[in-house]
């Protein structure tokens, strides 16, 4: 059974740690209590309550709607109705779930916050003051990342809330987000250990900061420095400890505490209430065939993989990631015929990512939500050391080679020698699109270096096949409108 003590302590706090507020921006901050009697034998129970909001049940982040929002805007991906077809077809600057993390978003921000000024005047010892404050740093900087690149402009805090009247704020430029955030990873991966103790399984490290730091670094075309810092984990195992999994499936196992591969994980268990609540939202409607497929407790489908569009097309059978990342096909009753679960002429496939046989609850899926692991760190390095170096070098096909030959078994899935700048970067692109595909980052990807085309490539290859319409025109593929209720609470905006 996965190590739930991180998710334990963190339900136990949230009980009491929470005041009300009305405003986005007006925070929940930790208790006054903890924050002015900080000690050795509490503060990591604080720090997880720094985390709470990344995992929180129903707290409408990586656990259901944003992630689903994020998932759906994958060019092969294709909602089944209502507002998850409209974010299949990019039509995101109207209403859409993703707007429910945004308070809770901003409640991570103000933890982070309330937590980092009140370490910094406890009487902590220094070790455990930088490690700290490097775990609540890393936090604001992930919620950032994950703000800017969804938003734009957003309101930039980095002071606690001492007063109501202080919760009004301007937008900030993008820039100015991107220079805290970096300003962030560079003092938490200068503060925290190179592993987390046992038990803390889930908590920031310094590994984390600089794959983390590495792909803001690729975010912002700084390709050399992308490359660099990518490259202090590939050359440091010893330090670190990561290296790929064996196979793939393990990536997403629901029981294992961590693995060679974890890099920063939010973490889920399969206990009520503190699980992932993917898995069923991707599992088939029909019957019981989610359970008795070993998928999940049951099925809501809010959408499926269409093999039409070029990504899917092109993918060889002989890629294992193939098999376990989609699937039509489950057992009629336990050990049953093979019969299509598919439940709609949308799509042909199913997302099976996320799949928990163990799960006896939809809140209690025990997959991990994987926001970096040590793919993303050979992936980031292999694309921008080949950009930042006009071609692709060795050590940019040893690293990329080292994920197809973990996806093939073998060595016949390797990229070929001799390979231009941009053929390299093209191959490196669909290689991401297969390994993270249903890991919400194929959007922020498609935006960052420049290939908006697909979008509308895919939506005709789609259409094609289906009995919707393209959109005439896409209201906005670069980003997530800021949600009404902030708008009108805010006086700042």
């Amino acid at each position: 059974m996965k190590n739930i003590y991180l998710k334990l302590v963190i339900a136990f706090l949230s009980l009491g740690m929470l005041v009300g507020c009305n405003d986005y921006l007006e925070e929940n901050p930790i208790s006054e209590v903890l924050l002015t009697d900080l000690t050795e034998g509490n503060i990591n129970a604080v720090l997880a309550g720094v985390y709470e909001p990344l995992t929180r049940s129903r707290g409408r982040i990586w656990e259901s709607n944003f992630a689903t929002a994020l998932i759906l805007l994958n060019e092969s991906m294709v909602g089944r109705t209502g507002a998850f077809l409209s974010l299949s077809q990019y039509k995101i600057s109207t209403s859409n779930r993703a707007d429910d993390a945004w308070p809770t978003l901003y409640e991570a921000v103000g933890r982070a916050n309330s937590l980092i000024v009140a370490v910094e005047g406890s009487n902590l010892s220094e070790n455990i003051k930088n490690r700290a404050i490097g775990e609540a740093k890393f936090v604001r900087a992930l919620v950032y990342y994950t703000l800017v690149r969804s938003y734009g402009k957003v309101p930039l805090r980095t002071e606690p809330l001492t007063d109501p009247s202080q919760s009004g704020l301007a937008l900030s430029d993008e820039s100015v987000i991107y220079n805290q955030i970096i300003a962030d990873l560079k003092e938490a991966e200068s503060k925290l250990p190179v592993k987390v103790a046992n038990g803390r399984f889930g908590a920031a490290t310094a590994g984390a900061a600089k794959v983390m730091l590495a792909d803001v670094y690729l975010t912002l075309n700084q390709h050399a420095l992308a490359a660099s810092k990518a490259k202090e984990i590939i050359d440091n195992k010893e330090v670190y400890g990561y290296e790929l999994l064996a196979k793939f499936p393990d990536v997403f196992s629901p029981t294992a505490d961590t693995s060679t591969e974890e890099v920063f994980y939010l973490k889920f268990s399969q206990s009520i209430g503190l699980g992932n609540f993917q898995e069923t939202r991707w599992a088939p409607r029909i019957g019981s065939y989610a359970l008795d497929g070993g998928i999940a407790p049951r099925g809501l489908e809010l959408g499926g993989i269409n093999s039409k569009v070029s990504l899917i097309a092109g993918w060889s059978d002989n890629d294992t990631r193939k098999a376990w990342t989609m699937y039509k096909e489950l057992p009629v009753g336990t050990g049953g015929a093979m019969i299509n679960v598919v439940g709609s002429s949308n799509y042909d496939f199913l997302l099976g990512k996320y799949r928990d046989p163990g799960a006896f609850e939809e809140t209690a899926g025990g997959v991990d939500w994987p926001l970096y692991r040590y793919a993303d760190a050979l992936l980031i390095f292999a694309e921008a050391e080949n950009i930042a170096k006009g071609g692709p070098t060795a050590d940019c096909y040893t690293a990329i080679n080292q994920i197809t030959e973990r996806a093939y078994g073998n060595a016949s899935g390797n990229f070929p020698a001799g390979l231009a700048m941009q053929q390299f970067d093209d191959l490196v692109f669909q290689e991401r699109g297969y390994e993270f595909l249903g890991e919400g980052k194929r959007w922020f990807d498609i935006k960052r270096s420049g290939r908006i085309n697909i979008i509308e490539q895919a939506q005709v290859a789609i259409k094609k096949g289906a009995a919707w319409a393209v959109p005439s025109e896409f209201v906005s593929p670069y980003y997530f409108r800021l949600p009404p209720d902030e708008i009108n609470s805010n006086p700042g905006l």
